[in-house]
């Protein structure tokens, strides 16, 4: 396929069920008037691009189309990455996409293609050539199976470690008496972040939410320093009552599990 680059929106509209964006760039379009402004140059209007890209997303996610756009980002952050994360909300969110951010140094041990990339509906990839400064040189369509399954691994690998990261940096501005965790939420090892949220957040209650229902996990996961552990099908009715028992000083195991505990379950 490469030399084949249909238009933008003619991707789109050949999307069905999920698009998603990694860009791992510090700079792009040094040219691009709405940078300019916002550096002090002269005025640009952002009101029809905005529109422009409203609609294009609106009208694939009315179909059931899920936009997931991630940046990898150097810190310090660049002048022209500023600028995206000031325009991020009128221009991404107000759409409709779902966008997370990753400091560089948190992506070390990612494996990632070379190039920026979109892959649309895991069977299309449509990589992103740009120049030194940024400037777009242009687009390389891939449907190799290989290709395709390269980019979407690298894609939910980065929000994988961005929503941990999220989650550290969420605990250490809100300083919460209390943290209700998805234990999915961790790229590895599950209790290896039960034990690092302790250790920095020692006077935090920790309470532990999982799909794993089984009691070997709500016993590893409590050992590893968590003060409770509801199954994810019973949040509905458990995660009330086991946040009133670890604000209590006790824990708390969702009763479904803890039958399996004290029968001698798996």
């Amino acid at each position: 396929m490469p030399g084949e680059v249909p238009p933008f929106e003619e991707l789109i509209a050949g999307t069905q069920r999920s698009a998603v964006h990694l860009e791992m760039r510090d700079a792009y379009v040094p040219a691009d008037p709405s940078f300019i402004a916002w550096q002090g140059g002269p005025a640009f209007d952002r009101t029809q691009r905005e529109a422009d890209w409203h609609a294009l997303v609106g009208g694939a996610r009315a179909r059931g189309v899920v936009f997931r756009r991630a940046r990898i980002v150097s810190e310090p952050v660049t002048p022209y990455i500023r600028f995206e994360y000031d325009v991020t909300d009128s221009m991404n969110i107000t759409a409709g996409e779902q966008v997370r951010w990753l400091p560089r140094r948190r992506a070390s041990d990612l494996a990632l293609p070379g190039n920026d990339f979109w892959v649309f509906d895991d069977r299309l990839v449509r990589f992103g050539h740009f120049a030194g400064d940024g400037t777009g040189l242009g687009h390389e369509m891939r449907d190799d199976p290989a290709v395709v399954k390269l980019c979407a691994t690298a894609f939910e690998a980065v929000v994988m470690v961005s929503d941990e990261a999220s989650l550290f940096e969420s605990a250490r501005r809100l300083q919460s008496d209390l943290a209700v965790v998805d234990l999915a939420l961790s790229r590895g090892n599950g209790l290896e972040m039960v034990r690092e949220l302790r250790a920095r957040f020692p006077t935090m209650k920790l309470i532990i939410v999982s799909t794993h229902g089984q009691s070997s996990v709500s016993r590893s996961v409590l050992a590893a320093g968590a003060h409770g552990f509801v199954a994810k099908r019973a949040i509905a009715t458990d995660l009330l009552a086991a946040a009133d028992a670890v604000l209590a000083g006790q824990r708390y195991v969702s009763p479904e599990v803890a039958e399996y505990q004290t029968g001698g379950g798996p």
